[in-house]
C-alpha cells in the first residue's frame, strides 16, 4: 500500500501539512487552504487511502493520525470527519489487497467486506 509519505515523498504528518500548504501557495496560482468538515467516505484506489473531494479530485488520507485527515492539492481543502474503518480493519483490508501484487489492482470501496475482497482474490487466482 502507498501512503501520503510515498506519494509526496515526506516523512511525517507535519511535513505532509507543510507540503500541502507550500504547493497551494506556490506556482502559477494561489489556492486558499481551507478546512472542510463533513462525512467523506474513505476508499482505496490504486493502493492509496483517499476520499473524493468536492472539487472532483482525490485527496490522499493521512492515516497516521488518530483522527485521519485528507488534503486536496487541487482546491486546498483539508478534510476532517472522514468515515474510515478502524485501524485494525484497515490493516486487514490492506493485507488482502497487498496479496494482489499490483497497485493497479488494489481497490476497496465501501460497503465491500473483507470476505468480499478475499472472494475477489480467489476468483482471480490470488
Amino acid at each position: 500500500m502507498q501512503s501520503y509519505r510515498d506519494v509526496f515523498a515526506v516523512e511525517s504528518s507535519e511535513e505532509y501539512e507543510r507540503r500541502h500548504r507550500n504547493m497551494c501557495s506556490g506556482g502559477k496560482r494561489e489556492i486558499a487552504v481551507h478546512v472542510v468538515l463533513g462525512n467523506r467516505r474513505a476508499r482505496v484506489d490504486h493502493a492509496r487511502w483517499l476520499i473524493d473531494c468536492g472539487c472532483g479530485s482525490g485527496a490522499i488520507i493521512d492515516t497516521d493520525l488518530d483522527t485521519p485527515v485528507a488534503r486536496c492539492f487541487e482546491c486546498g481543502a483539508v478534510h476532517h470527519g472522514i468515515e474510515i474503518p478502524p485501524r485494525s480493519e484497515r490493516r486487514e483490508i490492506e493485507a488482502v489487497l497487498d496479496a494482489r501484487g499490483d497497485d493497479r489492482l488494489r481497490h476497496w470501496i465501501p460497503p465491500e467486506t473483507i470476505a468480499d475482497l478475499r472472494a475477489e482474490n480467489t476468483r482471480h487466482g490470488v
